[in-house]
């Protein structure tokens, strides 16, 4: 579990940066949107951390594309 935990903290930091690095990746903010409410429903980050984290990314996302599925679907795991 700890490597799991591990590589979904690293995973995190790398889209954190391409979102830095271009705040109009829309498939970007879902993919952490994603990977956040998989933490929490994984329990990787302390309860309700994650969770409006994952909301927070879905919402930017979804405000650059309104057809991402994977956003769509990062909420629907909460």
């Amino acid at each position: 579990l700890q490597e799991l935990s591990s590589a979904l903290h690293r995973a995190a930091q790398l889209l954190q940066a391409a979102v830095a690095r271009d705040s109009l990746f829309a498939a970007g903010w879902a993919a952490l949107a994603g990977l956040y409410a998989t933490m929490e429903v994984n329990h990787v980050m302390k309860p309700g951390v994650s969770g409006p984290r994952a909301l927070e990314c879905a919402a930017k996302a979804l405000a650059l594309d309104p057809t991402l599925g994977e956003a769509w679907a990062a909420r629907g795991l909460l």
